[in-house]
């Protein structure tokens, strides 16, 4: 018997929409987060869901030397998430080796935006990930709207190319 990774599992989710939310025969205004077949979430109609799959692979094309090093999920049937990539490069300050992630984080909920954290922590758990935002070196998030989302994959994830300048600046200084 095969078993499937995290990884596998959640880059597998996938055809996301909303749909929706109707009680005792009428419409809510508000909508569900689904893939047809798994409950995800309620959102307002103005959300815009996108899989990880589809954050990580657009990361991925300005990050061809990072490997996905873990990932940390919270919520109802891996909604929240966030992927760690780590940088190949590792850093050397005053004899301490610092290395770099871009912890990439998502949400199929509503509950967190799109975005991704450039830090010297690995995201494991739910403390380091408020640790990651507390040491970022850059820190960018859009909310979950076609206008938020389409601003993060397409104008603000070339900004990965310019990570490994960032990086010289900030150990610099």
């Amino acid at each position: 018997m095969q078993t499937i990774s995290l990884k596998e599992r959640v880059l597998a989710i996938d055809n996301l929409h909303l749909q929706p939310l109707v009680w005792n025969g009428q419409e809510t205004g508000k909508c569900v987060i689904t893939d047809g077949q798994v409950f995800y979430g309620v959102s307002s109609p103005r959300y815009s869901p996108v899989s990880h799959r589809k954050v990580l692979t657009q990361v991925m094309e300005f990050l061809p030397a990072g490997q996905v090093d873990h990932i940390y999920t919270e919520g109802h049937n891996l909604a929240r998430v966030v992927m760690n990539i780590k940088l190949p490069k590792v850093y050397d300050l005053a004899g301490e080796k610092i290395e770099t992630y871009i912890n990439l984080r998502n949400s199929l909920d509503g509950s967190w935006t799109i975005g991704m954290v450039v830090s010297p922590i690995n995201v494991v758990c739910r403390n380091t990930f408020v640790l990651s935002l507390k040491e970022a070196y850059i820190d960018i998030s859009r909310k979950h709207t076609r206008l938020g989302v389409s601003r993060f994959l397409h104008q603000d994830v070339k900004l990965v190319e310019q990570v490994y300048n960032a990086m010289e600046g900030q150990l610099d200084v």
